[in-house]
């Protein structure tokens, strides 16, 4: 295996495959056998082989009261997949231990997965508090709780990243997003089928106060309007949740070309997605209007407009005063779909603004600008 960092802080990983096997000697039946009681006892019995702390009590107390549940299936001849569930029906708390045996080496792996859900029901997630002196204290308690959960994850394991999804994004606040990155924001975009103004809204709303996050674009409806609005610090590329008969058939329907395009056009402006962000027009779902923004980045002189023209819009210009500029200084401004570049002073894009034409509709611009020194 081999990383390799790249520019804008991406890292690539590139992973070697020999097509012989190794020469090495085979396992014999004795190694098989204590490999399969060894895994068998700590996983069919009693014994775990992990553990857990949750609200001061070890897993060891806590799983006995906990609803389990156990499911195999086999991966292939080698391979054998067996499942650990258990579920706190009180919190909603999901712990799943996957783990993998091989038939024909004497190994066992394993992952956990800790899943903190809300209640279906849309009750707390705390017991509730008799003592009319103590209202609020389970709360607190639990909230105290969870973020030491996640600090001791985040103690472990330094460059552990947490993404926050959970209830509609209703545990975004100051504490969670000093330990956590909001990549996936809703479950609305799962099917793959949303509207690109699904997330047109939500950069609008969440980059005046969560700069770090991420957005996801639909591979199966690509498009620069769907693509573009979807520019975040991170980016995440879908498919609809469903199966695939036909890996080839599902790529030969994308416009690879232009998703080429598109993502080198997101690696040259994802720099800004870092600077000071500005709403240029009221925030709007509506269909019949336009929707636009700006990211600065004024140690550097630099930055870049993006405008949405909506799919009921009748109008093909716009005008936006930018923010952040400086008054006297002269600015070259390029737009990334003509090529076209002018030079304008910065009274002017503060004063009167910058024209911005979208044919398409619905259509998007990105016009990026540099202060001339």
């Amino acid at each position: 295996m081999m990383t390799k960092a790249l520019p804008f802080g991406i890292a690539a990983v590139l992973w070697f495959l020999s097509l012989r096997p190794a020469q090495a000697v085979a396992p014999t039946p004795a190694e098989l056998a204590e490999a399969k009681r060894w895994s068998a006892a700590r996983f069919d019995g009693a014994e775990r082989f992990f553990s857990f702390t949750c609200g001061g009590k070890p897993s060891a107390e806590l799983l006995g009261g906990w609803e389990l549940k156990r499911s195999t299936r086999e991966l292939d001849p080698p391979r054998v997949e067996h499942t650990l569930t258990y579920s706190d029906p009180g919190t909603g708390l999901v712990v799943r231990c996957v783990r993998i045996e091989y038939r024909d080496f004497p190994a066992t792996e394993w992952v956990l997965f800790v899943k903190n859900i809300f209640r279906q029901d849309g009750g707390n997630l705390w017991p509730e508090d008799t003592d009319p002196n103590r209202a609020g204290m389970s709360q607190i308690q639990y909230i105290q709780g969870f973020y030491a959960f996640w600090d001791g994850l985040l103690q472990r394991h330094p460059h552990l990243l947490i993404d926050n999804c959970a209830e509609g994004a209703r545990k975004i606040d100051l504490e969670t997003i000093r330990r956590s990155i909001v990549l996936w924001r809703s479950d609305c975009q799962a099917p793959m089928n949303f509207d690109p103004v699904v997330n047109q809204g939500f950069n609008y709303g969440l980059l005046q106060w969560i700069p770090l996050c991420g957005a996801v674009t639909p591979l199966n409806k690509l498009s620069a309007y769907s693509f573009r609005s979807a520019y975040c610090p991170a980016l995440l590329m879908g498919w609809p949740m469903a199966g695939v008969p036909d890996v080839k058939d599902r790529w030969s329907k994308v416009d690879v070309d232009l998703l080429r395009k598109l993502l080198n056009e997101y690696l040259a402006i994802r720099p800004y997605l870092f600077g000071d962000f500005y709403p240029l027009m009221p925030y709007s779902l509506d269909q019949d209007t336009w929707i636009a923004w700006q990211f600065d980045v004024p140690e550097q002189g630099q930055g870049m407009v993006q405008a949405f023209r909506r799919g009921q819009s009748n109008y093909e210009i716009a005008r936006f005063k930018l923010r952040g500029l400086h008054a006297g200084a002269q600015y070259v401004l390029t737009n990334l779909d003509t090529g076209e570049s002018q030079t304008l002073a910065g009274r002017e894009l503060l004063d009167k603004g910058l024209a911005v034409p979208i044919a398409e509709q619905p259509g998007s611009a990105v016009i990026v600008y540099k202060k001339l020194k």
